[in-house]
C-alpha cells in the first residue's frame, strides 16, 4: 500500500508539472482551484485528471473513470467555474 499511495502522489504532482509544461496558461486557475477545493480534495478529484482542456467559456476536464467523474461533478463545478472563469463545464471518462 505505501508503494501504490507513493506512485500515486508522484502521478498526481506530475499532473500539474505537465499542465505547468504543455498548458501554462492553466496554472493560476489550478492554483485558485486548489485553494477554493483545499488540498485534499484538490489532490482527490483534480490531481489525476488525465487532462485539462480550456477555450474562452468552455472548460473540459478527462477523468479517470465513471466514478470519478461523477464526484468531480458532484463536488467541484461551481469551484471549476469561478477559478477558470468559465460558464460552460464538461467532465468526460477517457475511452
Amino acid at each position: 500500500p505505501i508503494k501504490s499511495s507513493a506512485a500515486s502522489d508522484v502521478y498526481k504532482r506530475q499532473l500539474e508539472q505537465r499542465m505547468a509544461k504543455e498548458k501554462p496558461y492553466l496554472m493560476e486557475g489550478l492554483a485558485k482551484l486548489k485553494e477554493s477545493l483545499g488540498e485534499d480534495s484538490f489532490k482527490r478529484l483534480i490531481s489525476n485528471v488525465h487532462n485539462i482542456n480550456l477555450s474562452g467559456p468552455r472548460i473540459m476536464l478527462v477523468a479517470d473513470n465513471e466514478l470519478h467523474r461523477t464526484n468531480i461533478e458532484r463536488e467541484c463545478l461551481p469551484a471549476i467555474a469561478e477559478a477558470f472563469n468559465v460558464t460552460n463545464i464538461r467532465v468526460v471518462t477517457q475511452g
